[in-house]
């Protein structure tokens, strides 16, 4: 049997022969085969290694993607938990401020109404979730996340509402303490809280032996030994109602203080004031005198409320 051969020439580029070699057809087939083989195999590695690189650049993010997940719903549980506490805290300063406002009604001597008590309570709905406690999944967490904001947001809304209440309650307050500290400044200011003059105080308030009768009779006022002229102040503020000669009183300047108080100035020498002209605690309104039924230059001094005589020494200070 005839054996077919291949030859191979190497020729030089003017056409001469640099060296030739000879091969058999049954070996070109096997190197051939050895080829395509190895090309093969190597395509079927090389395509292997791509599908197992996918394979892990998948496996990897789909890693990321749950680690992402994971973070989203470790997130998602610490604001359910912030949103309970936060919860929990809202309902007692909503429960402690309705116990404040209550006591604050009645320093203002105002009453709310039952229905607004009501409305301070009550949830309200209508805000979305913020973007950044959406989850991608939905589902109950985020019901439940909606839920919570919900009545989170409902209790800020009703404790802001029950803040504005109370700043308008505490105005009334403020507004009825300073009305009754200046009725309070108008009573102290009206209040005979110092006595007109320095002096010996020779007969006070009360029963006594008249040093004219001998006989036991009620001393309506505080008698004041000095000099005559000396200066009588006004011990509070007041209108003078009366300026001249009063019978036994002699002179007499009587002075009122308004709330139902009202002094008298007896035996005095001169009037530094007229009827209706308003003095100040302090303001000189007459010299001491020896006028009407008098022992010696004193002052009488009275202090009646509603009418009545009282004991001056009760308002000196």
């Amino acid at each position: 049997m005839k054996k077919h051969k291949v030859t191979f020439f190497v020729l030089s580029h003017t056409g001469a022969l640099i060296r030739h070699a000879t091969f058999s057809k049954f070996f070109l087939t096997i190197i051939s085969v050895f080829v395509i083989t190895c090309v093969t195999a190597l395509g079927i590695v090389s395509y292997d290694n791509y599908k197992l690189k996918k394979n892990l650049e998948t496996a990897e993010l789909l890693k990321s993607k749950l680690y992402k997940q994971q973070e989203i719903i470790t997130d998602q549980s610490k604001q359910i938990q912030n949103f309970a506490y936060e919860l929990n805290g809202l309902k007692s300063k909503i429960v402690d401020l309705d116990t404040i406002k209550n006591k604050v009604c009645v320093a203002a001597n105002k009453v709310v109404k039952p229905e607004q008590n009501k409305s301070l309570l009550l949830g309200m709905g209508g805000s979305s979730i913020p973007e950044n406690l959406k989850l991608e999944s939905g589902g109950i967490q985020r019901n439940l996340i909606r839920e919570m904001y919900d009545q989170v947001a409902g209790l800020k809304f009703a404790s802001d509402q029950g803040k504005v209440v109370y700043q308008s309650l505490l105005k009334t307050i403020e507004k009825n303490i300073q009305n009754q500290i200046q009725k309070q400044n108008n009573i102290l200011s009206s209040t005979p809280s110092i006595l007109p003059l320095k002096g010996e105080i020779t007969s006070k308030f009360g029963f006594r032996k008249s040093p004219f009768t001998e006989t036991g009779e009620l001393h309506s006022g505080l008698d004041i030994s000095t000099a005559s002229g000396t200066p009588i102040k006004a011990p509070a503020r007041g209108i003078v109602t009366f300026a001249g000669p009063k019978g036994l009183f002699g002179n007499l300047i009587i002075i009122d203080h308004g709330h139902g108080i009202v002094t008298r100035y007896a035996h005095l020498n001169k009037y530094s004031k007229k009827i209706g002209d308003a003095v100040e605690r302090g303001e000189v309104i007459g010299e001491v005198g020896n006028t009407g039924q008098s022992t010696g230059p004193h002052l009488h001094y009275e202090v009646h409320l509603h009418g009545v005589p009282v004991n001056p020494e009760k308002y000196i200070n």
